[in-house]
């Protein structure tokens, strides 16, 4: 993974176009870019089907850029990414995970994506005004199912179902 850190330089700024791009790729220099690039190739790189995240384009060429360091910590936005950092990237942000926490936030997100089709599936079954009790269950008897809904679904998604 590419991160790079041009302390919000946009005109002269632009890390890789398309056959940059294409060249880092198969030679398998780069897993998944999150970069800037031009914007006349955007759509160069968006057909190679491969991620990469940005926060402006601008169709200009690098120029008074310095690389200080490869594998060092570097800031975006007011995230410090570390060398070794998972980086999870959707159309609502970036997140830089710590190896250590890995695991951690894959579990994590199981667990609130269970409880999301919970809520969905208690507002489905009675009207929204009664839906807010049952998505944090205090009643014994819907807290024992939701409960044992969880981990069902926490068992069917270990075992790859």
């Amino acid at each position: 993974m590419l991160v790079v850190d041009l302390f919000g330089k946009t005109d002269g700024g632009t890390i890789v176009g398309d056959n940059l791009f294409y060249y880092m790729m198969k030679s398998r220099q780069v897993r998944g870019p999150g970069c800037r690039w031009q914007r006349s190739r955007l759509e160069g790189i968006s057909d190679m089907d491969m991620p990469a995240y940005f926060r402006k384009a601008h169709p200009s060429f690098i120029t008074n850029v310095t690389i200080t360091g490869i594998n060092v910590p570097v800031r975006i936005g007011n995230a410090t990414v570390m060398p070794g950092d998972m980086v999870l990237g959707d159309p609502e942000g970036i997140y830089f995970i710590p190896p250590q926490l890995v695991q951690q936030t894959v579990d994590n997100a199981d667990v609130v994506h269970i409880h999301d089709e919970w809520t969905r599936k208690m507002f489905a079954r009675v009207s929204i005004s009664r839906a807010r009790s049952y998505s944090t269950p205090k009643d014994p008897a819907l807290k024992k199912e939701y409960d044992e809904y969880l981990k069902k679904r926490l068992d069917e998604i270990r075992k790859g179902q």
